[in-house]
C-alpha cells in the first residue's frame, strides 16, 4: 500500500487550501441547518397526516363526533334567492349571517328587476325589502335588499 502525500509548496497554494477548506466548512454548516429545516417540517407534516388519517379512519367507519346543528346556514333560504332572480341580474355579494339574516346587494339592467325580485321571493316566502336602488352612469341599476325577519 502507497501512501500519498500532498506538499503544497509556497504560499499562493496555501492561500487556495485555506479558501478551498473554508468553502466546505460552510457547505457543511448549510447543509446541516438545511437538513435540520426539512426535519421539523416532515415532523409537522407527518403530525397533520396522522390528524388527517384519524379522522378519515372516524369517517370511514362511522365514528364521526356529532356537530353542533344550531351554526348550520340554511341552504333552503339561498336556493330561493337564486330562484327569484331575473336572467339579468347578477348578485354581487350576499351576506347571510347565523342569526338568520339575509342582506343582498346586486346589480341589473332593467329597474324592474329588483321588484321582480322582491316579489318572486315573497312568492317563495322570502320576505325582502328593497333597501337601497341606484343608477350608475352606465344605466345600470345597483340594488340592496333586505330579508324582513317575522
Amino acid at each position: 500500500m502507497t501512501k500519498v502525500a500532498f506538499v503544497l509548496k509556497g504560499k499562493k497554494y496555501q492561500k487556495l487550501f485555506l479558501m478551498i477548506n473554508i468553502f466546505i466548512l460552510f457547505l457543511i454548516i448549510f447543509t446541516v441547518f438545511r437538513l435540520l429545516y426539512l426535519i421539523v417540517d416532515y415532523k409537522k407534516e407527518s403530525s397533520l397526516f396522522e390528524k388527517n388519517s384519524e379522522t378519515l379512519n372516524q369517517v370511514t367507519q362511522g365514528n364521526i363526533p356529532q356537530e353542533n346543528h344550531k351554526n348550520k346556514i340554511d341552504m333552503l333560504v339561498l336556493d330561493k334567492l337564486m330562484q327569484a332572480r331575473s336572467t339579468q341580474t347578477n348578485y354581487n355579494h350576499i351576506q347571510y349571517a347565523v342569526n338568520k339574516e339575509l342582506i343582498v346587494s346586486g346589480n341589473t339592467k332593467n329597474p324592474t328587476d329588483v321588484n321582480l325580485i322582491v316579489s318572486n321571493a315573497s312568492a317563495k316566502q322570502l320576505n325582502l325589502a328593497i333597501v337601497q336602488v341606484q343608477i350608475d352612469a352606465e344605466k345600470s341599476v345597483n340594488f340592496e335588499l333586505k330579508q324582513v325577519l317575522k
